[in-house]
């Protein structure tokens, strides 16, 4: 066991401070400090919709990658100052997942993950991926490693791969193959989160090679929602947050464990499936479209929010994002990648 197990009820546990806890409305209101328009070029062919790529680094420098053909562009965004290419690579595939720690920025595709210095742009780490039968979907930085998932290819259940990576080694740490249900990674300075096993179970898993379980506590019916309904979305404080997709449309519920001991679940909180929320340090934040009863009814494109755990939707003030399309919240610091008419911005909120 990696710690101790903490002698405390769900709801004692759950106590331990975690600001995200507040109330939304609580918080002063949010704001849009800076749009930028990045030159991350879109697909030639207006049918051949590409979405960008992106993810954000400590410091607040967003990473986009953007498809023409197999040709690759990163493009970094600084807090200040126009955005650069860091580097144009090609014959490494269709990126899919990005990630950033302090040194480098992560490009991960179907058959390989290179890792570019962040200050030069140069290739200084390759770890080769097998394609099939499972295919990369997530990359994240935990500490001084880095965790990739490959999920399965097809309908038919399998298990996902988890991947552990040491930036300064060209050999992986750990493979963790048969991992039936994950289709998501929430990093911690000190392992990972996920949930597996037909939704039963959630796991710590440290860069050590430490796995502490527990049970989810949460009831799936696997028939409407099949498994891997919930998975695990980010770690805030001593909480790591999962989302409970009920199948049917967009509705879920998104609830809070201990971190440390895995105990759980709190008290749920309404969500929308088709949103996109993680933590920021400006708090929780939630993007969504009008449909998914977090944007007033008024709303004909985007909003932005702050979101509370374990209690009624109290969303706090609302930001209007007049964009067709939205990727995930980066965090640590708030940003996010809009796009109109194959146009990329990045919008960053304090």
């Amino acid at each position: 066991m990696r710690v101790r197990a903490l002698a405390l009820t769900a709801a004692a546990a759950l106590a331990l401070p975690l600001a995200t806890m507040a109330p939304a409305s609580a918080k002063p209101p949010i704001r849009i400090t800076s749009i930028v328009a990045v030159n991350a070029p879109g697909p030639t062919d207006a049918n051949d919709f590409s979405w960008p790529v992106s993810a954000e680094a400590p410091d607040g420098t967003v990473y986009l990658a953007a498809v023409i053909g197999k040709a690759q562009s990163i493009v970094a965004d600084k807090p200040t100052g126009a955005p650069t290419t860091l580097v144009a690579a090609t014959g490494i595939g269709t990126t899919i997942a990005l990630a950033a720690d302090k040194h480098d920025v992560y490009v991960g595709s179907a058959t390989a993950i290179n890792a570019y210095d962040r200050s030069t742009g140069a290739l200084v780490q390759t770890w080769a991926l097998t394609a099939k039968p499972r295919v990369l979907s997530d990359l994240v930085v935990a500490g001084d490693r880095v965790w990739a998932l490959q999920v399965p290819v097809g309908f038919n259940r399998a298990p996902s791969t988890i991947i552990e990576l040491d930036p300064t080694s060209a050999t992986r740490v750990l493979t963790k193959n048969g991992v039936y249900d994950t289709f998501d990674l929430a990093a911690s300075p000190t392992g990972i989160y996920y949930v597996t096993n037909k939704d039963s179970t959630l796991v710590h898993l440290t860069n050590a090679g430490v796995a502490t379980s527990a049970k989810t506590h949460l009831v799936v019916n696997q028939l409407l929602a099949g498994p891997g309904a919930v998975q695990a979305m980010f770690v805030t404080g001593n909480a790591v947050v999962v989302e409970f997709s009920f199948g049917q449309g967009t509705d879920a519920e998104v609830y809070a464990y201990n971190a440390t001991s895995l105990t759980g679940p709190g008290k749920g909180s309404s969500f929308s499936d088709g949103a996109e929320l993680t933590a920021t340090t400006a708090g929780l934040m939630v993007v969504a479209n009008p449909e998914a009863d977090i944007c007033p009814t008024s709303f004909t494109q985007l909003c932005l929010r702050r979101f509370a755990l374990g209690g009624p939707a109290d969303y706090g003030n609302v930001v209007k994002l007049s964009y067709d399309e939205y990727g995930p919240i980066l965090g640590p610091h708030a940003a996010i990648v809009v796009q109109s008419n194959n146009k990329q911005r990045v919008v960053r909120i304090g």
